[in-house]
């Protein structure tokens, strides 16, 4: 049986589409290794992730332990406790969402399976497919995402007043602030006690952030995400799963469609 999966990237660009055989028993690991059947090469995501088996009730969806966890339509997975895996779920690990997209069957109901879960994932409101959000890579927060306004002043800090809260007693009460603005992001330190960095720079004035920028506030590591409106395929093209074979890609034709969002076609 074949598993598709539709993979959106850490700055909400989309990364393509998986096919990958499995049979009972199987496994199909998702993971930042490169022994991983789908690879999503990024900080956030674990070598060995998550895992989709197959058994007699169908897929199941596993945490491998990974550092930030993994989720299933918003709810966390408790690690090494498979859950059941149904077509049009979401999983979120690290930065990236996957859209499991279904097992493929006869040509016409795979067609008609795989252009619904392509609408249904690329057509998403602005608001909730494309903000940008920092994500935070470690600690007892570690995989929580924090989504900005469109724009608009952000104070962060353990205080209450703060509208980003961060439970660390090496972050001051008010520790920094983050203007977002309509195409970029300025964060500056507020006069904290032990700094804010950028990567691995003291900050001293406001400073422009960069996509994917690593900021840390005391012991809290955060990640910079953008959305995106570009593909990015080339480098995908060249992984290879662990069965040493080129993953089997698709022809995948997106039309930007203005406010109405992504319309997408797929052959294979």
């Amino acid at each position: 049986m074949a598993l598709r999966f539709l993979v959106m990237g850490v700055e909400a660009t989309v990364a393509g589409m998986f096919r990958e055989e499995v049979r009972d028993g199987e496994e199909i690991v998702l993971g930042r290794g490169d022994d991983a059947h789908i690879v999503l090469p990024d900080p956030s995501v674990s070598r060995r992730h998550c895992r989709v088996t197959l058994n007699a009730e169908g897929p199941r969806l596993e945490d491998l332990g990974s550092r930030l966890g993994t989720r299933l339509n918003g709810a966390a997975l408790i690690p090494a406790e498979a859950v059941p895996l149904r077509e049009g779920d979401e999983i979120v690990l690290g930065g990236f969402r996957v859209v499991f997209a279904g097992a493929e069957r006869e040509a016409a109901g795979q067609t008609r399976a795989l252009e619904a879960a392509l609408s249904a994932f690329l057509s998403q409101p602005e608001e909730s497919a494309g903000k940008t959000f920092l994500l935070i890579e470690n600690g007892p927060d570690a995989g929580r995402r924090i989504e900005f306004p469109n724009e608009g002043t952000l104070r962060v800090g353990r205080g209450r007043e703060c509208e980003i809260r961060l439970d660390d007693a090496r972050i001051s009460r008010l520790h920094a602030r983050l203007r977002v603005g309509r195409d970029d992001v300025w964060l500056e330190d507020a006069g904290s006690r032990n700094g804010t960095f950028v990567g691995e720079r003291r900050i001293h004035k406001a400073v422009r952030l960069s996509r994917r920028d690593q900021v840390r506030l005391g012991r809290v590591r955060m990640r910079l995400c953008r959305p995106g409106a570009s593909l990015d395929l080339g480098a995908l093209l060249l992984w290879r799963g662990a069965r040493g074979r080129r993953i089997q890609w698709p022809t995948l034709v997106l039309l930007l469609a203005g406010c109405a969002g992504l319309v997408a076609a797929a052959t294979w």
